[in-house]
């Protein structure tokens, strides 16, 4: 009954007492960049289909000349969009096995929100990397929980779920 309380407090609708037939044979990926350099830390969300050998990477950025400054992210309001990138390096991962399914869902949304060509002004928790992240998460069927508003947080949160599903 604890891990039940445990799953359900952390958002992620695992069950931990039953074993789960599901066929996990592919994955979102939350990496996570917690450096000094980027203000509040920064949001990446890869996703593995089935069958495929590479994983697609998107980020929300905003549409800036320079590195945001800490105060430019914390007021808002600059215009951001969806990019396809690559993983880069000095950012953690967490994989967080899913169905084939629940990967393709996913990788729509993405692919749906890098094809407009703007996803408004930055807010920082309702439109940030990290906001993005969560609504390709929850395409994926994933639940993080509403706590899990910032980088920091959501790398906590996607680290639980990487161990719960291995």
């Amino acid at each position: 009954m604890l891990g039940g309380g445990l799953a359900g407090s952390m958002g992620s609708g695992i069950r931990w007492w039953r074993r789960s037939t599901l066929r996990y044979n592919a994955e979102l990926v939350v990496a996570t960049n917690l450096k000094t350099s980027v203000p509040f830390g920064h949001n990446l969300v890869g996703i593995r289909r089935a069958n495929h050998q590479k994983t697609d990477v998107f980020e929300q950025v905003m549409n800036v000349d320079d590195r945001p400054t800490f105060w430019q992210t914390l007021r808002g309001g600059q215009d951001t969009y969806v990019a396809k990138r690559r993983f880069r390096s000095g950012y953690s991962k967490h994989s967080i096995p899913v169905t084939a399914d629940q990967a393709e869902v996913a990788w729509q949304r993405a692919v749906a929100l890098a094809n407009q060509p703007s996803t408004g002004p930055y807010h920082i928790l309702t439109n940030s990397c990290t906001s993005n992240c969560r609504v390709i998460l929850e395409a994926g069927g994933l639940k993080p929980p509403r706590w899990a508003t910032t980088p920091h947080l959501l790398a906590i949160w996607s680290a639980v779920q990487s161990g719960v599903r291995s």
